[in-house]
């Protein structure tokens, strides 16, 4: 008997990568331990800050979130063990200009997340 995959909706993947930013924004903001940070156990000071605006498909890394280039790999380490190696932000980024790295959205990203786990015969 074959595993049933739930299908990955645009909404469901915004919401996974708008927590994973909202807490990589949260880890550079908190003075975490060493301990801490191998350990993975966080009081109220590892909880999800509050960013003053929802993060949304038209939301920028850049501009919007001002993401660092660590906190790119943060990400792109989080997508690849919630989603699989399919989904590299290191590809979707390696041929942009700085300005389109810059203006890389939320909603490009939830695309390219979307379009590495569909099945192979539904691209």
């Amino acid at each position: 008997m074959s595993v049933v995959q739930p299908v990955a909706t645009r909404e469901a993947v915004l919401a996974t990568i708008a927590g994973m930013i909202t807490s990589i924004l949260g880890d550079d903001e908190t003075d975490e331990t060493d301990e801490t940070r191998e350990t993975g156990e966080t009081g109220e000071a590892g909880e999800a800050q509050d960013l003053g605006f929802e993060i949304g498909m038209d939301t920028s890394l850049g501009e919007d979130l001002m993401l660092e280039s660590i906190d790119l790999v943060a990400l792109s380490e989080r997508l690849a063990d919630r989603y699989g190696e399919r989904v590299n932000l290191a590809e979707l980024i390696a041929g942009m200009e700085l300005d389109e790295l810059i203006e890389l959205t939320v909603g490009r990203l939830v695309d390219h997340v979307l379009g590495g786990i569909e099945p192979a015969g539904e691209r």
